[in-house]
């Protein structure tokens, strides 16, 4: 029975280190919310979709705004410009937006930092 126990206890702490997705709940906003147009990937759809790996929105409180807000512009895609719109998912609450955010920035932006719901909150309160 003891070791059971020892092994039970081994096997969970390994697991939970091996997870390789940490920001599961952003992971899963994500897929419900916007894989469906920036791919599983980020890559999105060439000039339909924006990419966000390299997106200047990474890693900056325009991109709460974005995802709470939607918006409608035009874009540079890198190679040329593209006018584009994202709805809005004004139904997301603080955390679930702080959870998207991390998880896109955890995948995609190589200068990852992490935000937190307060610096979520505060971006939000900012938003035009």
């Amino acid at each position: 029975m003891r070791y059971f126990f020892v092994i039970f206890i081994f096997s969970t702490v390994v697991s939970c280190k091996l997870n390789p997705y940490p920001y599961v709940q952003g992971r899963n906003l994500y897929v419900a919310h916007c894989q469906n147009c920036h791919m599983e990937d980020g890559k999105g759809l060439n000039k339909l979709i924006p990419s966000l790996p390299g997106s200047q929105w990474m890693g900056n409180a325009d991109m709460v705004c974005i995802i709470k807000n939607g918006m409608m512009d035009t874009l540079w895609n890198g190679n040329d410009f593209m006018v584009k719109e994202m709805p809005s998912f004004s139904g997301l609450s603080p955390t679930e937006v702080a959870n998207i955010v991390n998880f896109v920035n955890y995948e995609w932006n190589p200068d990852f930092k992490e935000f937190s719901i307060k610096e979520i909150q505060e971006s939000l309160n900012q938003c035009k």
